[in-house]
């Protein structure tokens, strides 16, 4: 009897995109297994550099897939895109998958 490596599947999935200038967005997918979960944690770094926004608040979960709103970012700079669900007791999930997105230049 074969057993399955391990997937993937039990990270959650981001997909990453710019609002505006100074708003980004990441699409949150919860992970498959492991919940039941209530907040992604969000983890956004300029890309290249370890230049992370601080004190980004956890997200509370919606549905299967969730909008996080990214505040605060800069225009003209690509930033890089990590989730973790996490349960209420704290535990959290695999890291998920990387997605990145670049900022437009100020209208």
């Amino acid at each position: 009897m074969s057993h399955p490596l391990p997937s993937a599947r039990s990270a959650p999935v981001v997909a990453a995109s710019p609002v505006n200038a100074v708003t980004g967005l990441a699409k949150c997918t919860q992970p498959a297994s492991g919940g039941p979960y209530v907040n992604m944690e969000l983890t956004v770094c300029k890309r290249g550099t370890t230049s992370c926004l601080q004190n980004l608040p956890l997200c509370p979960i919606t549905g299967t897939t969730t909008n996080c709103q990214i505040n605060n970012v800069q225009p003209l700079t690509t930033y890089e895109v990590v989730i973790r669900a996490v349960r209420a007791d704290g535990t959290k999930s695999p890291i998920s998958n990387k997605d990145d997105f670049q900022t437009p230049r100020v209208p």
